[in-house]
């Protein structure tokens, strides 16, 4: 098998005209080609679920099939093998010993592997690719850069389609760093348009095929062990990171489902519990930058995240003890159209270049040296760590009864030593991380429904503010005793 570095980018309409211009293809040639791939699962989905894309394509007038095995956020592994075929029209079988040796993982869970020839009766094709390819080989700063301009859709039999309209930029030749910062200067240039695409092609076929948002659909991705250096573990961190915010940027934009913002806040704040637990070993500004992007990025998710919340755990459950009742109905339909408000702010900060040059600069220092924490000693950093996290949440404690602000307090802590103890668990603390997460797993939804109260009350209190005193009151009335029967 061979390793393909590359990197994905959706250009809106606009962009993808304006792609030609860019001072760095100047001077290099383009080549045109017009590229047909059918795509092949079995009728369960194995291949979909797995992350994986099996296809046969016409490429420089040869039918070339290709398995692709996502590894990373930029890496795929491919095993490829050109395929006999009678006439250049025909579409040839697939072959089964150019599957050999090639594996998914079980979808059904755990860390068994399915072997592709076992599933080869089973594979039949599920949808198709026709792309307009216009690509250059560029020169930059000691690397060698294939641009491709991608222009097309995905589609089906029965007439669904999905248009293609991206950027790839696949390293050919030196490090990943240097495609990383390409694809910066790239976004630099382009201004807001471009969007980071974590999803294959065959992502978003298997979205059409299945009818589901295909960003849920993982990548295969290595864990952390032991045994490697806090500077690994660091840079398979950020890594992760930017493949999580960027899928969930991706169900933002999307989708209307709630878990598209509470995913990105997660993700954000993950984030930015490991940024702050190495920050003091890493001096350059660009590291403190990483630190504030991760804070606003968690920052302008909070809005939406927290009226779904209201509506999701609060007045919806509500109307259903109460469904006649007009003045929660009311206040539902308000808290809708600011919902929608919060939505429509969100997705416009997400496409700003501030947020997908954040993206990309994850990327970049996860190709980073890390003189730093080469040589550190990874677990006794991880003790040291969780040790440091314990302390703070028991200091809060002590303070918790006398307010809900100090309550509030204490779940952060928690919500820390949570999202802490995730990632130091591979840095060699095994079953103590994992015991400290799931004490503060217990202890974050204790208390839960108290912060509920204190989040949801001001929310609704700003919703009301035109209402009639009468209505406002008796909603919120309701809703204050709803929060105080939860709490018990």
């Amino acid at each position: 098998m061979t390793v393909e570095t590359e990197i994905c980018l959706h250009l809106p309409d606009a962009c993808a005209a304006r792609l030609s211009a860019w001072p760095l293809l100047n001077g290099h040639p383009s080549r045109r080609q017009q590229l047909r791939a059918i795509y092949f699962d079995t009728p369960q989905g194995h291949l979909c679920r797995a992350g994986a894309g099996l296809r046969v394509r016409r490429e420089s007038g040869a039918w070339v099939q290709t398995l692709k095995l996502a590894l990373s956020t930029t890496d795929r592994s491919e095993l490829n093998q050109t395929l006999a075929s009678r006439s250049a029209s025909a579409v040839p079988m697939l072959s089964e010993a150019g599957l050999a040796g090639a594996y998914i993982l079980d979808p059904r869970g755990g860390r068994a592997k399915l072997a592709l020839t076992t599933l080869f009766p089973s594979l039949a094709p599920v949808f198709e690719t026709r792309v307009r390819r216009r690509s250059w080989l560029v020169s930059h700063q000691g690397s060698v850069v294939e641009v491709s301009l991608d222009l097309g859709e995905v589609c089906l039999s029965d007439g669904r389609s999905r248009d293609v309209s991206e950027c790839e930029l696949e390293l050919k030749e030196g490090q990943p760093a240097a495609l990383w910062q390409f694809a910066l200067d790239l976004l630099s240039w382009m201004g807001e348009g471009p969007l980071l695409e974590p999803r294959s092609k065959a992502e978003r076929g298997y979205g059409l095929v299945w009818a589901q948002d295909p960003s849920v659909v993982p990548p295969q991705s290595s864990n952390m062990k032991d045994s490697e250096s806090l500077a690994a573990a660091l840079r398979l961190a950020l890594s992760q990171a930017s493949s999580d915010l960027s899928r969930s940027i991706w169900m933002v934009l999307e989708s209307e489902d709630a878990e598209g913002p509470h995913q990105l806040r997660v993700a954000a704040r993950r984030l930015r519990s490991v940024l702050k637990m190495v920050l003091p070993s890493l001096s350059s500004s660009d590291w403190q930058q990483l630190a504030l992007d991760a804070k606003w990025i968690a920052g302008v998710a909070g809005p939406l995240r927290d009226r779904d919340v209201v509506a999701l755990d609060t007045l919806e459950p509500l109307m259903v003890k109460l469904p006649s009742d007009q003045d929660l109905a009311m206040a539902l339909a308000l808290l809708a159209d600011e919902r929608d408000r919060c939505r429509v702010d969100l997705r416009a900060q997400l496409k700003s270049v501030r947020a997908q040059a954040f993206l990309a600069r994850l990327g970049l220092q996860a190709c980073a040296s890390l003189p730093a924490l080469e040589e550190a000693d990874a677990r006794s950093f991880a003790q040291m760590q969780l040790k440091r996290l314990v302390r703070r949440v028991r200091q809060r404690k002590l303070l918790a009864d006398q307010s809900p602000e100090y309550r509030h307090e204490l779940r952060l802590a928690y919500k820390a030593l949570r999202y802490a103890s995730s990632w130091l668990e591979g840095l060699g603390m095994g079953s103590e991380a994992r015991r400290q997460q799931r004490k503060a797993a217990r202890a974050q939804k204790t208390l839960g429904d108290s912060q509920d109260a204190v989040m949801a009350l001001p929310v609704l209190q700003a919703l009301l503010r035109s209402v009639p005193p009468g209505q406002s009151g008796r909603v919120l009335g309701l809703v204050q005793g709803w929060l105080l029967a939860k709490q018990g």
